[in-house]
């Protein structure tokens, strides 16, 4: 583990969740529990209006778009070692920062404890990808990776819905059939 770990941490928890970008980013402690992320909430950047003609944007926890994305995900028993020496490393982060990490902490933030910005972390992605000599793919290609992985290990798509938090099996069908021969 590096001195900055989260960009690593972050990815490697999306490849076991297969959560989408603002549900990873918008992750809090509470939410990680031994073995299961439970998605609660999603992190956006959303316009704020001062005035009816002055505004600024700032990051929000919202809630998923529909009832199918809040749901709880088990992911590898042996990946519960990373969080763990991950969560410790956040909370030294949030202290040298003169702030408490507590249960409704973020837990991929940046150096300051500030919310990760959508765009830093897929610039973050591109460069990772550039640097390991893999062909340029969105963040997004994670979640896809998790779900054909999970159709080609015997899944069937009715749980691999769930586990993605569609609203209907016919989306997860429209974008993962492929998988089956």
């Amino acid at each position: 583990y590096g001195q900055n770990n989260t960009f690593t941490v972050a990815i490697q928890f999306d490849f076991v969740t297969g959560l989408r970008l603002g549900e990873l980013l918008g992750m809090k402690k509470k939410f990680v529990v031994k073995y299961i992320a439970k998605v609660r909430n999603t992190l956006k950047r959303v316009k704020v209006f001062d005035s009816p003609t002055e505004w600024h944007r700032e990051f929000r926890l919202i809630r998923p778009k529909s009832n199918s994305s809040i749901r709880n995900i088990n992911f590898p028993i042996h990946f519960w070692a990373t969080i763990e020496l991950y969560l410790k490393e956040q909370e030294e982060k949030w202290k040298i920062n003169g702030l408490e990490f507590n249960d409704d902490s973020l837990i991929f933030t940046t150096d300051t404890c500030q919310p990760l910005d959508m765009k830093n972390f897929h610039t973050a992605w591109q460069r990772f990808l550039a640097r390991i000599g893999v062909k340029i793919k969105k963040p997004h290609s994670i979640r896809d990776t998790y779900a054909t992985t999970l159709i080609r290990r015997g899944a069937m798509m009715h749980d691999v819905k769930d586990m993605l938090g569609h609203g209907s099996i016919k989306i997860t069908e429209k974008y993962y059939i492929f998988v089956f021969p």
